[in-house]
């Protein structure tokens, strides 16, 4: 793989968005989650460990989650 080709990956990997708004404290359900380019965020093989946890903040729709959102 060339390194252009490297720096265009993330461009084409998904990662766990929010599906509709957040608030804080909210629990996550599979329904608050989908899945979308670019992969800058948590991968798809992470929403076993999304699913239960608390929002630490208010989250819009559209959002690419992180670690520390929870």
């Amino acid at each position: 793989i060339s390194t252009d080709d490297k720096e265009r990956m993330p461009a084409y990997r998904r990662s766990i968005v929010t599906a509709k708004k957040i608030k804080k404290g909210q629990v996550i359900s599979r329904d608050d989650l989908d899945f979308k380019r670019p992969g800058t965020g948590l991968v798809p093989g992470a929403i076993e460990w999304v699913i239960g946890k608390v929002a630490q903040r208010d989250l819009d729709a559209d959002v690419v989650l992180s670690k520390e959102d929870f």
